[in-house]
């Protein structure tokens, strides 16, 4: 009974370290599709990425 509550134990850490792999991993997925976006932005206007294009961006 004791090994089955540890398992039972074992499997909640597990599945909790996994949630926050998966969130870590989406995040960083995220902000590399941020950065190129924000790269070929800058690369199709021959200009850094400045507030106003934010504006452009969000109207």
């Amino acid at each position: 009974m004791r090994t089955q509550n540890n398992l039972d134990i074992n499997l909640v850490r597990f599945s909790v370290w996994d949630q926050k792999a998966r969130t870590t991993f989406m995040v960083a997925f995220l902000e590399v599709k941020f950065l190129i976006a924000v790269a070929a932005w800058e690369l199709r206007l021959n200009r850094p990425f400045t507030p106003q294009d934010w504006q452009l961006i969000n109207t």
